[in-house]
């Protein structure tokens, strides 16, 4: 049954929705109402952007080797205007800013992830330009790859903003480094050699190998432990890429 205060919230949207939108009636107000209800539990309350590449894709590096699990992906934007090209890969590092990071699944070959925000933050303001970066940061020479497409522009962020935005590797439409799908792969990586890469803090480099419980158990993901046995810390295995 419902309460007489969620029977009195109810109607009190169901006239709200009725006195914006006339046009929907009655019945069309009833249904309206719902789905805000519906919409203001599921959780859904802030802009979202996912990003991802495309599951069991044929991904290379510039020899034509297939990328293996020491790729990471990340969201995120070039800072004061700087626009990346390949004559400027010097500078790119300094000027990166990471909202979302994945690491490249050899199995299923994929990344992707989520960036959830109910404002924007200083490095994403609305409109500014938005790439991947691919890389591998165990690669003998730099092997990377920046996606971007000009409609990837963040969008402002509201808490009230139900439906997320989805950028993926298929909708791109300039590799600035690196190589579009063509005939024999979907993504293909180029050689950078003696650039830098984006720095990556430790706790971002945990964040993306531990769980949200791991991360909060010191003793399997701080930098002293040891998690997956081998006599190496975390913190030497994140010094050591």
């Amino acid at each position: 049954m419902i309460s007489p205060r969620r029977r009195f919230l109810t109607a009190g949207k169901m006239s709200g929705f009725f006195l914006l939108f006339p046009t929907l009636g009655p019945a069309g107000a009833w249904v309206a109402a719902v789905m805000l209800l519906w919409l203001s539990g599921s959780g859904l309350r802030a802009t979202q952007v996912d990003w991802n590449g495309l599951a069991f894709s044929t991904n290379l590096t510039s020899a034509g080797q297939a990328w293996d699990d020491g790729w990471v992906a990340e969201l995120g934007s070039f800072q004061n205007g700087f626009i990346p090209t390949a004559a400027n890969t010097a500078d790119w590092a300094g000027k990166w800013r990471a909202a979302s990071r994945s690491v490249y699944s050899v199995g299923s070959r994929y990344f992707g992830g989520s960036y959830v925000y109910e404002s924007n933050p200083p490095e994403f303001p609305v409109g500014r330009q938005a790439y991947l970066w691919i890389f591998s940061p165990l690669a003998p020479q730099g092997e990377w790859l920046l996606l971007t497409n000009s409609a990837w522009t963040w969008p402002q962020g509201s808490p009230f903003d139900f439906f997320p935005v989805t950028w993926g590797s298929p909708q791109a439409t300039q590799a600035v480094v690196g190589q579009l799908a063509a005939p024999g792969w979907d993504l293909k990586s180029a050689a950078v050699v003696g650039r830098a890469l984006p720095p990556l803090p430790f706790s971002a480099w945990t964040a993306l190998y531990f769980t949200t419980m791991e991360l909060a158990n010191q003793n399997l993901s701080g930098p002293a432990a040891d998690a997956d046995g081998d006599g190496f810390s975390n913190f030497l295995e994140y010094a050591g890429g």
